[in-house]
Order: C-alpha cells, then structure tokens, then sequence
C-alpha cells in the first residue's frame, strides 16, 4: 500500500511539473505573438486610436468653442449639435 501512495504521489509531481511547462510554453507563445502583432501593426493601431479620440473628445479649443457657444442656450452642451 505504501509503495502505492509513493508511487501515485510521485506520477502526480511529475504531471504537476509537465503541466507548468506546457503553461510556461504557452505564455511565451502568447507574449512573442503580442510583441509580433505590435510590431507589425502598431503604427496602424496608434492611428486608430489617435483618430478615435479626436473624434469621441475634440481638441481644446473647439471643446471650449463649444462651450462658451452653449452658455446662453437652455440644455446646452456638446450633444445638441
């Protein structure tokens, strides 16, 4: 019996280890895949973001443009235009 437990006790550790390894593998696979997609298309995706963000915020002026154009309006603000 004890040689049982010993036994099952050292395929588990083996398999625990076998285990971190293929988790160890897929991460660096994941972390080169992210780093090569960044690469490639990085320029394209900061594009996209800075294009988005000039049309979901605006630049300063034409945010306080709006404003001080709405002040003397009921309700106001950047959506009734």
């Amino acid at each position: 019996m004890r040689k049982w437990l010993q036994k099952m006790c050292g395929l588990r550790v083996t398999r625990q280890a076998q285990t971190t390894a293929e988790y160890a593998i897929i991460v660096a696979l994941v972390a080169v895949s992210s780093i090569g997609v960044i690469l490639i298309f990085g320029d394209r995706i900061r594009d996209i973001f800075r294009t988005e963000e000039e049309r979901l915020g605006g630049d300063e002026t034409s945010t306080q443009q709006n404003i001080g154009d709405s002040q003397g309006a009921v309700g106001g603000g950047m959506l009734d235009e």
